[in-house]
């Protein structure tokens, strides 16, 4: 059905057609095939290429040479290339593939080329080098072309016209194409070939090999139907012969081919090359994106769709504050502008998400040529909110006493200091307590550790409920614990909170049956000018808790600055 549709459409008046694809299709198959399913394809291809030809009517010679020559140009172009390039798909061996084929095809196309005229003219006495000629031309154009298109399309795993093919463009396009053809092959006066490139060199931009095929079978029919008809520019040539204008119609398409295919394999190049990027950069764990000098985003990838619930076509095209909103971008629009002159920028940030708010680490680095201009940023961003949540928790242990849950020694003199700097700027007094568990040992060694590991706890829960929130309760260490008070007004207050503490351990405590009498001494710092150092206040609390101690324990002492 190929043979006799390719005969019908593009062979004129004599034995060879203007374009032969059937041999670079079947190539670019078998190139893909395992060796042992090759007889079979041949086989097949011998057939199809006797019945089409016996259908458009040609003789038993016509019939048989030229079914042999493919099958000679078919093995010897497919035969090479697989012995030299085992295995097509591999992309590192792209150009030794692409040199390979080229050699394969000019010596196929010979060798058949031969076949055939050599067997017109014993026939029919007709021209062996026009014979030739249109010959090798016809066939070397159809394995440039369909040939590598088919190679592409299988290394890409996908047919060339699946369901992702915008067809609703190729097909525009097509048109505009098959009309500038008609335009310019419909007239003989003027020498407008060029005008057919514009299209061509569009549709092999814009959709790589299939635009390729498809325009070169275009301007093959075009131009065959021209010739047959006797009209188009190749009859501005000073009475040519039917072979010149073919020759010149098969230099034309050859010309379309060198135009075209290098375009399409670069734009394929480069959109595998986008595709391998994409798909790096959507399996990462980041937002990534491009931002163009009016804060539009270029490129975003699929990390936006979980993150944020938008998918980067909803990101592209679009400005920093209409995807992030007006509050994330007021957060980052200072450091975006800072980036935008050439300044790489580093810092955290909280956004509010569709999954609820999360703390992010951005950097924006310079896009710059090689100038040094400044043409947009590359933006990357964590989500380090697990990050941060457990930095908090190990902010929290550092500062937790494990066994009452109180502050520790970290937690106390990180606020004591504060607490200074405070009351030394504005004047205020402070106050801190001490506290000794009275006579802890003993409990310690009569009812064991367990016990009184028990007992500290239970002293800090009271401890905690005879003080306000914004107070401070703290076990520095063994039955050692103090109380810094946020506010504590006049030393009247030290007295209140000191009965309050030792009233509150007047009620034994009970473990497994057990009741422990559980008393406390207590020494008190105060300082009402605001004029005083953590360390002398220290030293004050120390000193009253001596003296506490001294007085017989279960009791508190102040002493003021």
């Amino acid at each position: 059905m190929a043979t006799w549709l390719v005969l019908a459409l593009t062979r004129i008046d004599g034995y060879v057609p203007a374009l032969w694809p059937v041999n670079g299709l079947l190539v670019g198959v078998m190139l893909f095939r395992p060796a042992r399913q090759w007889p079979w394809i041949l086989l097949a291809a011998f057939l199809g290429n006797v019945l089409g030809r016996w259908a458009a009517g040609d003789s038993a010679v016509l019939v048989t040479a030229p079914s042999l020559a493919n099958i000679v140009e078919i093995l010897v172009v497919a035969g090479l290339t697989r012995q030299r390039v085992p295995n097509p798909a591999d992309l590192s061996r792209l150009r030794e593939l692409a040199g390979t084929a080229a050699l394969a095809t000019l010596l196929g196309s010979l060798l058949s080329a031969l076949i055939v005229s050599t067997s017109v003219w014993f026939m029919h006495r007709d021209s062996f080098q026009m014979t030739w000629l249109t010959w090798f031309g016809a066939h070397v154009l159809g394995m440039a072309v369909f040939g590598t298109s088919m190679v592409i399309a299988n290394i890409q795993r996908r047919r060339l016209f699946d369901d992702s093919v915008r067809r609703s463009a190729l097909a525009a396009e097509t048109l505009l194409l098959v009309g500038t053809c008609v335009l310019v092959f419909g007239q003989d006066r003027y020498p407008v070939l060029f005008l057919v490139f514009l299209p061509l060199l569009s549709i092999a931009y814009r959709h790589q090999f299939r635009g390729v095929l498809l325009g070169i079978v275009a301007i093959a029919v075009a131009g065959t139907t021209a010739l047959m008809l006797e009209t188009g520019p190749f009859q501005l040539v000073n009475q040519p012969s039917l072979e010149e204008r073919i020759l010149l119609l098969q230099t034309f398409l050859g010309a379309g081919c060198l135009i075209t295919i290098p375009v399409a394999l670069a734009v394929t190049e480069r959109t595998r090359g986008a595709r391998a990027l994409r798909a790096v950069t959507d399996n990462m764990p980041a937002l990534i994106a491009h931002i163009d000098p009016r804060e539009r985003y270029t490129f975003a990838n699929a990390h936006y769709d979980r993150l944020l619930g938008k998918e980067p076509g909803q990101v592209v095209g679009h400005t920093v504050r209409e995807v992030r909103g007006d509050a994330a971008y007021q957060s980052v629009a200072p450091r975006l502008s800072a980036a935008l002159s050439g300044e790489e920028q580093d810092f955290e940030h909280e956004d509010d998400t569709p999954s609820g708010p999360h703390h992010l680490q951005t950097r924006l680095i310079p896009d710059r040529d090689a100038k040094g201009k400044t043409h947009g940023v590359y933006a990357l961003t964590f989500d380090i909110s697990l990050l941060k949540q457990a930095q908090a928790e190990l902010e929290h242990v550092a500062r937790v006493d494990s066994l009452t849950g109180l502050g520790n020694r970290r937690l106390f003199d990180e606020r004591l200091e504060q607490t200074i700097l405070r009351v030394r700027r504005r004047r205020l007094p402070s106050m801190l307590l001490l506290l000794d568990l009275d006579r802890f040992k003993a409990i310690n060694d009569q009812h064991g550790h367990a016990t009184g590991d028990a007992v500290l706890k239970q002293f800090a829960v009271r401890l905690r409920d005879c003080v306000y929130e914004v107070d401070t309760v703290a076990r520095l260490g063994g039955d050692e614990f103090a109380i810094l008070l946020d506010d504590p007004g006049t030393g009247a207050t030290g007295d209140v909170v000191a009965r309050k503490v030792i009233a509150g351990m007047h009620r034994p405590m009970e473990f497994d049956g057990t009741r422990i009498e559980v008393a406390t001494s207590i020494g008190i710092g105060f300082c009402a000018s605001g004029r005083i150092t953590a360390q002398a206040l220290m030293d004050l609390a120390d000193r009253a808790l001596y003296a506490a101690k001294a007085a017989g324990r279960n009791t508190y002492r102040i002493l003021r600055e």
